[in-house]
């Protein structure tokens, strides 16, 4: 039996800009350093695979709770 798999989507720069709450030069330099995924070139456009970005923004929710920083609403 197949496992159903979610169909990929690509978010654009404005998309993942929202997501994370970076500004593109926060994006841009985390890529510099290698600390989120880079984009898919597309035809005259760049874009991030979705699951790729939600397992920065997990990594990142992680790396805090393992710290001990979790902030409580």
């Amino acid at each position: 039996m197949d496992t159903p798999t979610k169909p990929l989507t690509l978010l654009r720069r404005e998309e993942v800009k929202r997501r994370t709450g970076l500004s593109t030069s926060g994006l841009y330099k985390l890529m510099a350093q290698g600390r989120i995924p880079r984009p898919v070139r597309l035809s005259g456009c760049v874009a991030w695979p979705e699951h790729e970005i939600e397992g920065f923004i997990k990594a990142r929710i992680l790396e805090r709770d393992a710290k001990g920083n979790a902030v409580s609403s």
